[in-house]
């Protein structure tokens, strides 16, 4: 649910707002994990994967919690001031972003449920999260793997475009538009 401020603008909820910035958060440190894991091999690979697995599996878990939020809570409308071009990207962006924190997860779970000899993602040692009911399938592994690399890409491009998207609107057009997420 939206909530107005003092100044008559719109924003998002602190539910919303909490699950935004942790699931963003949580998003980067795995970009990061997933790219130094990539030069990396042996135990320092594991080190870096074994995190990177259980941080995925945390992005999943508050994506469904945030989508659940968002189709009961919806968002507060755009200001007005915005374009029609920036309206229809701004959906776009969001509808994306929403694909992607459900996606990347799975693809990631997937692709360690589709290696055989997976005995499940480690959740930070406190407990196991089993496999996938897919078989061993080196094929699809590749696919999968692949798949999952490349929504990765698109996270970082996203991202990019949405914090440019969200500089322009607060230090160009002069609108205060980083309250509607900032925590506060």
């Amino acid at each position: 649910m939206a909530t107005t401020t003092s100044n008559g603008r719109d924003r998002y909820s602190t539910v919303a707002i909490i699950l935004h910035w942790l699931i963003a958060a949580l998003i980067i440190t795995n970009l990061v994990l997933a790219k130094l894991a990539e030069g990396a091999s042996g135990s320092a690979r594991s080190s870096l994967m074994g995190p990177h697995m259980a941080i995925g599996i945390s992005v999943l878990f508050f994506s469904i919690i945030m989508v659940l939020w968002r189709i009961t809570h919806p968002r507060p409308p755009l200001p007005a001031e915005l374009a029609g071009w920036e309206r229809v990207l701004s959906k776009i962006v969001h509808v994306l972003f929403y694909i992607l924190i459900i996606a990347a997860p799975l693809a990631g779970w997937l692709l360690v449920s589709s290696h055989g000899g997976s005995k499940g993602i480690d959740f930070f040692g406190l407990f196991t999260v089993p496999d996938l009911p897919v078989s061993a399938d080196k094929q699809g592994h590749e696919l999968i793997d692949t798949v999952h690399k490349n929504l990765g890409g698109a996270f970082i491009y996203l991202i990019a475009l949405h914090v440019l998207g969200a500089l322009k609107h607060q230090f160009i057009d002069k609108m205060p538009y980083f309250h509607r997420m900032w925590p506060g």
